[in-house]
């Protein structure tokens, strides 16, 4: 029964008690029991409903406290959130500064493994100085005495001249037997170039040694000759045994090694500043030109350039390069190839090759050397020039029958006089072995003084 229903039976109920008549007694009864019929049906609805309450309770309750489990849980979430990611920042640092010592240490070891690889080349390089030293290996210095202070005149002979030389200021009277001789490098003091001799026999030259104590207080001078190597380091250790000399100390000069009181005296911090300024510079230079060809190189005949390109390219190549060579150069026809065989010595003035006895109509091949010597009084000049042209010459006639030599020798001309002007300070006068020609022979049979040199 619905609300409106119960309102109007109570209305109906009241009219009846309000009318007083008993005949209406059983239909208030009836309206009565209609009216608590619907509150206890009502009553038991509303128990219904207070159970469902109940249970809604308790899911509530319960719900509550998955709320709290859950949010107490999200907080936990949030406090290990919070500590990983501190954990991820200490150990992004971490890797940071791992990656910064691991660059540092990568550069020290590269430096250090630079360093050893440059002291075992140092050491090497020493070790091969000692044994071209001790045995002789190279040839451009085997056997080879310097004399300074040698004075100059026109058409002179450096063998005899350094003969007399040996005869009257080192009593030297038997017969030594020289390779080579002659004058290299720039004037001395006197304005005379040194002069360079090889000994055949190394009992000789240690035989001129020993007697140039002889020469004490005179304007002469005799030193062994040494590897450029062994040259530039005894020239960095000429102003220290100066020093030591002067503060009375005993001191040995051997090749490139000072003892001072009988210890080795170390160029070694000297030795590692000039590398460090090498690097340097090596660092800084520029890259080698392309059209620049090296030494020994041959032009095939598929990459011979034309006249026009050739022009263009010295254009070029005169402008960014710093020094004006080029090397040695063979040219020939594309048949001729497999008949044309480069011997390679490593030479900077002779460029070998030999031919097929096949197209020379002989019976074995025939060798020649291209020579390029650099002109004398010049950056170019080398005094080792003659020496290595002389030693392959030889060594290649020992192995080859037919050997020539063809190129520019730098031979000048020039006129000159065709007599020999006589010098009071000339020490070649003293030679016994001099003719003097008289110069009114030459007037009398009209023939000039000056010829072509």
């Amino acid at each position: 029964m619905s609300f409106a229903e119960t309102t109007k039976i109570l209305a109906e109920s009241r009219k009846v008690i309000e009318d007083g008549n008993e005949n209406n007694t059983a239909t208030l009864l009836t309206l009565i029991l209609s009216v608590v019929t619907s509150v206890e049906h009502s009553i038991k609805k509303i128990e219904s409903g207070m159970e469902s309450i109940e249970k809604i309770k308790t899911t509530v309750t319960l719900l509550s406290a998955d709320l709290r489990t859950h949010t107490k849980n999200l907080k936990d979430l949030e406090e290990k959130s919070n500590s990983l990611e501190t954990s991820v920042q200490a150990m992004s640092d971490m890797y940071d500064q791992c990656k910064t010592e691991y660059k540092t240490s990568s550069n020290q070891i590269s430096a250090l493994n630079k360093k050893v690889q440059d002291d075992e080349i140092i050491e090497l390089k020493d070790k091969i100085l000692d044994l071209q030293c001790r045995k002789n290996i190279r040839p451009p210095v085997k056997n080879n005495l310097i004399f300074t202070g040698l004075c100059h005149s026109k058409f002179e002979n450096c063998e005899n001249k350094l003969r007399g030389f040996l005869r009257q200021e080192l009593e030297v009277n038997h017969f030594i037997e020289f390779g080579n001789v002659h004058r290299f490098g720039k004037p001395g003091l006197n304005g005379a170039r040194p002069i360079v001799a090889r000994f055949i026999y190394h009992s000789d030259l240690q035989f001129v040694l020993n007697n140039a104590n002889k020469l004490r207080g005179a304007p002469f001078g005799i030193s062994e000759q040494f590897p450029a190597e062994i040259v530039k380091r005894r020239k960095k250790l000429y102003p220290v045994m100066k020093d030591a000399k002067q503060q009375q100390r005993d001191v040995v000069l051997v090749r490139d090694r000072l003892y001072i009181d009988g210890q080795l005296y170390n160029l070694q911090e000297d030795d590692d500043f000039e590398r460090h300024m090498e690097s340097d510079s090596a660092v800084n230079q520029a890259p080698p030109s392309p059209l620049r060809s090296p030494p020994n190189n041959r032009i095939t005949p598929d990459k011979r350039p034309t006249k026009r390109r050739r022009q263009n390219d010295l254009k070029i190549e005169k402008k960014i390069a710093k020094v004006k060579s080029g090397g040695i150069l063979l040219g020939y026809k594309q048949k001729y190839e497999h008949f044309i065989e480069v011997i390679d010595t490593g030479s900077k003035f002779v460029f070998w090759f030999k031919i097929s006895s096949k197209i020379m109509n002989t019976d074995t091949d025939t060798v020649f050397g291209i020579v390029y010597i650099p002109p004398e009084y010049t950056s170019y000049a080398s005094w080792d020039a003659f020496s290595q042209i002389e030693n392959e010459f030889l060594d290649l006639s020992s192995r080859y029958k037919f050997v020539s030599l063809v190129g520019d020798f730098n031979g000048r001309t020039a006129s000159e006089k065709d007599f020999l002007t006589l010098d009071s300070h000339d020490p070649s006068n003293n030679f016994s072995d001099l003719i003097e020609n008289s110069v009114s022979i030459l007037d009398f049979l009209d023939i000039p003084r000056e010829r072509k040199k």
